[in-house]
C-alpha cells in the first residue's frame, strides 16, 4: 500500500567512500540539484564507530538516503528502520537486489527524483538474533566462500580472482551441517551444505533467478540445500539455470513468519545480505512485517 509523501525537511545521503560502487560526492550534489533537494552527504566512517554514527544520522535526518549497493542499503535500513525514519536508495552497487525488487531506477537522477516525487511504502524486513537483513541470510558453506573472498581481496586480489579462488577452494573442501528446524512450531532435522533464509520469497530458477516479485508478503522463505557431494554440488547451477531446482527430490523450501535453527556449535558463521559475521545458535529469524518505509517510484 502506497502513502502520500510530503517532502522532507532534512535528508542525508550516506556514501561509502572505500566502496569500488560509491557514487563520486560531485555526482550526489548534481543529482540533487537537479531534483531540488536540500541533502547533507555523509561518508561513513570506518570500524566500530560506524554503527553508533549510522544509528546518529538516522536519529537526525527524516530521509537517509544509502548510496551504494546491497551491503550499505542493508546497513542503512537496519538504522533507519529502528530510528522509525524513512529509507531512500541510490543502487550504484553490482546487483543492487533490494533496489531493484522495490521497482527503484539504477540511473543517478531517476533514482534522486523518486526521492523527491516518489511515494513512501512500508515494505518487511527480517531479523536474525535481532540483527536486521533486507535480503537474505545463509549459512552454511557460502559464508566460508565470502570470508575466504574477502581474505583474499584484502591481500590484494581482485573481486574476480577471489571470487574464482574461494568458489574453488569451498567446493574441494565441501562440508555438510546438521541442524533442527523449528518452523512456525514444526520441527525437522536436516543435513545440508547450505541454508538460506530470505525476506520474502524468492524466484529460484532459469533467467529471473533470486528476483522477488513481492517484498511484502509477510513470510520468510527457507530454502534447503541438500547433502550432497562436491559431484552432486556442481549439478546445483545447471538445475537452476535449466529451471529445475525445486523439483530435485531433496531441495526443500518453506515458507513461514518465525524460524529457529539449532546447530551443535554455539558459535555459527552466517552471511547477512551478503556480509559475514558470527552469531550464536539457536539462530533465530522472524519477519517484522511493513515495519520499514521505503520511498519508491509512483506507479503509473
Amino acid at each position: 500500500m502506497h502513502e502520500p509523501w510530503p517532502r522532507p525537511a532534512r535528508i542525508a545521503i550516506v556514501r561509502n567512500p572505500r566502496s569500488g560502487s560509491a557514487p563520486e560526492t560531485s555526482a550526489l550534489f548534481h543529482a540533487a540539484r537537479v531534483a531540488d533537494l536540500p541533502v547533507t552527504i555523509a561518508d561513513a566512517p570506518l570500524g566500530p564507530t560506524f554503527a553508533p554514527w549510522l544509528q546518529r544520522i538516522a536519529a537526525d535526518y527524516d530521509v537517509v538516503v544509502a548510496a551504494g549497493g546491497d551491503g550499505t542499503v542493508s546497513a542503512v535500513a537496519g538504522a533507519v528502520a529502528r530510528a522509525g525514519k524513512t529509507l531512500a536508495i541510490i543502487p550504484t552497487g553490482t546487483l543492487n537486489h533490494f533496489a531493484r525488487d522495490a521497482g527503484i531506477p539504477t540511473d543517478l537522477d531517476q533514482a534522486a527524483a523518486v526521492i523527491g516525487h516518489g511515494r513512501e511504502r512500508a515494505v518487511d524486513i527480517g531479523a536474525i538474533n535481532d540483527h536486521i537483513f533486507i535480503n537474505n541470510v545463509s549459512l552454511g558453506n557460502y559464508p566460508r566462500m565470502v570470508h575466504e573472498r574477502d581474505a583474499l581481496e584484502r591481500d590484494g586480489r581482485s573481486r574476480t580472482v577471489a571470487t574464482a579462488i574461494a568458489v574453488s577452494r569451498t567446493w574441494w573442501h565441501l562440508r555438510k551441517m546438521t541442524v533442527l528446524l523449528d518452523i512456525d512450531g514444526r520441527e525437522a532435522t536436516r543435513r545440508s551444505t547450505f541454508i538460506v533464509i530470505g525476506n520474502g520469497s524468492y524466484v529460484l530458477s532459469g533467467l529471473s533467478l533470486g528476483t522477488r516479485d513481492e517484498i511484502t508478503d509477510g513470510k520468510l522463505s527457507l530454502y534447503v540445500a541438500p547433502p550432497t557431494g562436491r559431484l552432486g554440488a556442481l549439478g546445483l547451477p545447471i538445475r537452476t539455470l535449466i529451471g529445475a531446482l525445486e523439483q530435485h527430490e531433496q531441495f526443500e523450501s518453506f515458507c513461514a513468519e518465525r524460524v529457529t535453527i539449532t546447530l551443535a556449535q554455539r558459535r555459527v558463521g552466517v552471511a547477512i545480505d551478503g556480509e559475514v559475521c558470527e552469531l550464536d545458535s539457536p539462530l533465530k529469524c522472524v519477519v517484522r512485517k511493513r515495519a520499514l518505509r521505503v520511498l519508491v517510484p509512483v506507479k503509473p
